[in-house]
C-alpha cells in the first residue's frame, strides 16, 4: 500500500470523517457513549503519534526529554485524579498488588524491546503505517490470548495474598508520594543530561504529553481510567470463540461482541487518530515491506508482551500510566519492572545480534 505525498492529507480527512460517521451511527442506535469513546480514542492516537510518546523509548534511557515528558504527564494526570478522588467524585479501581506486577512487567519490558515499542507505541506506529508494528500488534493479540490461560492463573495466586496501598494511604498521601517521586526523577534526569531544569517545557513532546494527561483526566472523570489490554483480549477471545477462566471473566466484566465494547471502540479510534496524524504530517509509511526476520522478531516480542500483560495484570498504560495517575502507588512497581525489563531486553538483543 502506497499513498502519494500530495494525497495523504486528503486521506487524513477521510479517516476522521469515517470516525465521525461511526460516532453518529452509534449515537443514532442509542449508544451515545460510543461517540465519547471514539472522540477520546482519536485524541489519544493523535497525541501519541505527534509526541512519539512511546514508553519503551522512554525506558531505554536514550531520550531523556521523552522520559521527563511522560513523568510530568503523570503529575498532571495525577493532580486531576486527586481533585476528583478527594472530592469523592471518583473511586479508582484497586486490583491487589503483589510480586506478579514486578515479574510480569519485567517480561513485558523485555518483549517491547523486540516488538519495537510498548503497546501504545506499537499502536501509534501501526496507525502510522508500519508493517513491522503490524506484526508486533498481531503478536500482542496472540500473547494476550495465551496469557489469559497461561499467566493469569499465576497472577491470581499472587493477588490472593496481595495488598492495596491506596486503602492505607488514601488520596492525599498517595498524591504526595507520587508527586515527590516524579519531581525527584525529573530533577535527576535534568541533572544527568546537564540541562537547566524545566528550560525545555515548550517543546512538542512536553505539550503533547500534558495534553494526553488532560484527555486522560476527562476519561477518568466520566468513564474510568484508560486501559488497552482488556478490550483487545475480550475481542480476541470472543472472535476465537474460546471460554476463558471464570475468574478472568469476572475481573474484566465479561465478554461482549467487539462492536458493542466501548473500550474497543476507543482502541480502534486510537489507531485511527494515529493514522490521521501521520497522514496529515505526510509521514504515513504505507506498510512498506519488511524482511522476514524483522517481522518474526516483532511478532515474538508482541507475544512476550501479551504474556507479560496477564501476569502483571496490566500493560504500560493500565499497569503503569493509569495506575500511577489514579494515585495507586503500586503503579511504580510496574514502572520499575518495565525499566528493568527494557534494560535487560536491550542487552539480550545486543547479545543475539538482532
Amino acid at each position: 500500500m502506497w499513498i502519494a505525498m500530495d494525497s495523504q492529507r486528503l486521506f487524513s480527512i477521510v479517516v476522521l470523517a469515517s470516525a465521525a460517521l461511526a460516532a453518529l451511527i452509534y449515537t443514532a442506535a442509542g449508544f451515545a457513549e460510543a461517540a465519547a469513546f471514539i472522540a477520546l480514542g482519536l485524541a489519544y492516537g493523535y497525541l501519541l503519534y505527534r509526541g512519539k510518546l512511546c514508553f519503551a523509548t522512554a525506558m531505554y534511557g536514550f531520550n531523556l526529554p521523552l522520559t521527563r515528558a511522560i513523568l510530568l504527564s503523570l503529575l498532571v494526570a495525577g493532580a486531576g485524579a486527586y481533585a476528583l478522588e478527594a472530592a469523592g467524585l471518583v473511586v479508582p479501581a484497586l486490583p491487589p498488588a503483589g510480586f506478579h506486577i514486578v515479574v510480569g512487567s519485567v517480561i513485558f519490558g523485555v518483549g517491547m524491546v523486540f516488538a519495537g515499542g510498548c503497546i501504545t507505541g506499537t499502536m501509534f506506529r501501526l496507525g502510522g503505517g508500519s508493517l513491522q508494528h503490524a506484526f508486533a500488534f498481531l503478536g500482542i493479540l496472540a500473547g494476550g490470548l495465551a496469557g489469559v490461560f497461561l499467566t493469569w492463573p499465576l497472577a491470581e495466586v499472587s493477588m490472593a495474598a496481595g495488598f492495596r496501598p491506596y486503602l492505607a494511604l488514601g488520596p492525599h498521601l498517595s498524591f504526595l508520594f507520587n508527586a515527590a517521586v516524579i519531581v525527584a526523577l525529573v530533577l535527576y534526569l535534568y541533572k544527568r543530561e546537564g540541562t537547566r531544569p524545566f528550560s525545555d517545557l515548550k517543546s512538542a513532546v512536553y505539550i503533547t504529553a500534558i495534553l494526553f494527561a488532560v484527555v486522560w483526566v476527562v476519561q477518568f472523570a466520566f468513564f474510568g481510567a484508560l486501559v488497552t489490554q482488556v478490550p483487545l483480549a475480550r475481542a480476541t477471545l470472543y472472535t476465537a470463540g474460546l471460554a476463558p477462566p471464570e475468574t478472568w471473566l469476572s475481573f474484566v466484566g465479561g465478554l461482549r461482541p467487539p462492536y458493542a465494547d466501548p473500550l474497543l471502540l476507543l482502541v480502534v479510534a486510537m489507531l485511527a487518530g494515529s493514522a490521521a496524524a501521520s497522514l496529515w504530517a505526510r509521514e504515513f509509511l504505507g506498510f512498506r515491506r519488511v524482511d522476514a526476520r524483522t517481522a518474526a522478531v516483532a511478532f515474538m516480542g508482541g507475544v512476550v508482551m501479551g504474556l507479560g500483560v496477564w501476569l502483571a495484570v496490566g500493560c504500560n498504560i493500565s499497569g503503569f500510566y493509569s495506575a500511577v495517575s489514579s494515585l495507586r502507588v503500586d503503579g511504580w512497581l510496574y514502572g520499575l519492572g518495565l525499566f528493568i525489563g527494557a534494560q535487560l531486553g536491550l542487552r539480550i538483543r545486543q547479545r543475539l545480534g538482532i
